[in-house]
């Protein structure tokens, strides 16, 4: 993947999409962390 041109789009995509997965991973220890004190974010 990094050997191949890409596109400014393809960059942000690329970039949203590991940022998202980085902040599952901050909501998921958080959500350890507080146990019943935790508040869902979801709708």
């Amino acid at each position: 993947m990094r050997s191949r041109e890409r596109t400014n789009l393809d960059m942000l995509h690329q970039c949203a999409a590991h940022f998202s997965e980085h902040m599952g991973q901050i909501f998921y220890i958080a959500k350890q962390c507080l146990k019943e004190d935790y508040k869902s974010t979801s709708l």
